[in-house]
């Protein structure tokens, strides 16, 4: 399916990725969201012993978590008419607007709650 939707253009050889822009958005997200879980599984800390160690939370960490939100929502926002059919929801369009407007409120918190926990770090 994913080598179809390169070269959907058959014997003209011609590349089709920017009608297929949504099917690639949801691909790239997940595999962006699979490597970036698992470097937050070790970022905030670990355990030496019996004592758990919280390290340090860099610019770099930041930008890590700030990357997987980014992913997450991307993959969710993208995934969300798909979904609705799937449930059989009749009036998706209008529950698809709903829906945007309280994830997008969703995505302000989580990247609010990883910026203040970095700006407690500068503190």
């Amino acid at each position: 399916m994913t080598a179809r939707a390169i070269r959907s253009g058959g014997a003209s050889g011609r590349w089709y990725l920017r009608q297929n822009a949504l099917f690639w958005t949801r691909r790239i997200s997940g595999v962006c969201i699979l490597v970036l879980a698992f470097f937050h599984i070790g970022l905030f800390g670990g355990a030496v012993g019996e004592h758990y160690i919280l390290f340090e939370f860099t610019t770099l960490r930041l930008t890590a978590q700030l990357l997987l939100v980014a992913a997450l929502f991307t993959h969710i926002f993208a995934n969300i008419r798909p979904l609705l059919i799937s449930l059989g929801v009749l009036k998706h369009k209008e529950r698809r607007v709903d829906l945007y407007l309280i994830l997008s409120v969703l995505l302000l918190f989580c990247t609010g709650a990883v910026v203040f926990y970095y700006v407690g770090w500068l503190l």
